[in-house]
């Protein structure tokens, strides 16, 4: 046979074995062993390294815009839990925040004033009066939740459930917002110049609503009236009030039965003072009521009252339609925004 293809092994006797091959098989075997040899040469193993993936600016300005979601949602939030001195910094730093500053080149969407310190009841003025609206809630049973979509108008945010969950959560039961509780938390903030006082523009809103001229017709309207004539002169009045100020009727008899009303206030410190009484029919109660009025609002206390009863008699019509119930919201979001 060929004995190309065979090997000739031999064994020595010691156990040694050896390999006899011919002059051609050793030429092979030489050439298979520098083959392999240089195909380990040209063989590259490389590493695999993980590595972070950037962020493209997507990813960052997204990142952008829920921290600022976040935050101005807490703001908006605190008006529900925090305390009074938390909840007014809070209205204000959300008053002076980029969106309370509108979208409008003029400024005319821009919000002037935010007032929760009605129950029930949030305020918005802006620089343009037909956008001013009042947002109704339901004081007695409201979540967090609930109170977050209601502060659409100012933060903008419509996912509130993402939004709040980002921050743990909206929390579970309800609470009760009374008077107490938001007494007095609102802020302003002048949208355009002026060179009016504080003192004199409540005095020039009080000659508004008490206006001296309307004397006679008061007067005629009380002898018409007869024994109603003070309940019907309080009726009147009472929206005109300040904070802090009422009206009362008092019970004489005889050729001044119903004709007479005082003033009673509470001062910021709980503390009751009554007006001497006023007869409607004297010609002079305008002037008995603005007075009375204006020496007890010159206290430091009582300059929050005095610049909220400015700022609410400053263009509080609302050009804007409200909603009645908390089934007529139905979630908001951006609906507030009605015009």
């Amino acid at each position: 046979k060929d004995g190309k293809n065979y090997v000739l092994v031999k064994d020595d006797g010691s156990g040694t074995i050896t390999v006899d091959m011919t002059t051609d098989q050793n030429a092979a075997v030489f050439k298979t062993a520098q083959t392999n040899f240089r195909n380990k040469l040209d063989y590259k193993e490389t590493k695999s390294v993980y590595t972070e993936p950037r962020k493209t600016d997507t990813t960052k300005n997204n990142t952008k815009i829920e921290k600022a979601e976040d935050e101005i949602v807490s703001s908006w939030n605190t008006l529900y839990y925090g305390t009074n001195e938390q909840k007014r910094t809070a209205i204000t730093n959300l008053l002076n925040s980029d969106l309370a500053k509108g979208k409008r080149n003029d400024g005319s969407d821009s919000i002037l004033a935010i007032d929760i310190t009605k129950t029930g009841e949030i305020e918005v003025t802006y620089k343009d009066s037909t956008l001013n609206q009042v947002i109704p809630y339901d004081a007695e049973n409201i979540t967090l939740e609930d109170w977050a979509r209601l502060g659409n108008f100012v933060h903008g945010v419509d996912d509130i459930e993402t939004v709040m969950g980002r921050g743990g959560g909206t929390g579970d039961g309800v609470r009760r917002l009374s008077q107490g509780v938001i007494k007095n938390v609102f802020a302003n903030r002048q949208g355009q110049s002026t060179t009016e006082s504080q003192g004199d523009a409540f005095k020039r809103i009080l000659e508004t609503k008490f206006d001296t001229t309307t004397e006679a017709a008061i007067k005629s309207t009380a002898v018409t009236d007869a024994d109603d004539a003070n309940d019907n002169f309080v009726v009147k009045f009472t929206d005109s009030m300040p904070a802090g100020f009422n009206l009362e009727t008092r019970s004489n008899t005889g050729a001044t039965r119903g004709q007479v009303v005082r003033v009673k206030y509470k001062t910021p410190k709980g503390i009751t003072v009554y007006s001497e009484d006023i007869n409607i029919t004297g010609g002079n109660s305008m002037q008995m009521l603005r007075d009375f009025i204006t020496k007890q609002s010159g206290t430091e206390e009582s300059m929050v009252q005095q610049a909220l009863y400015i700022k609410n008699n400053g263009g509080k019509a609302s050009g804007a339609p409200t909603y009645t119930t908390r089934l007529d919201r139905k979630g908001v979001g951006s609906a507030y925004n009605t015009k």
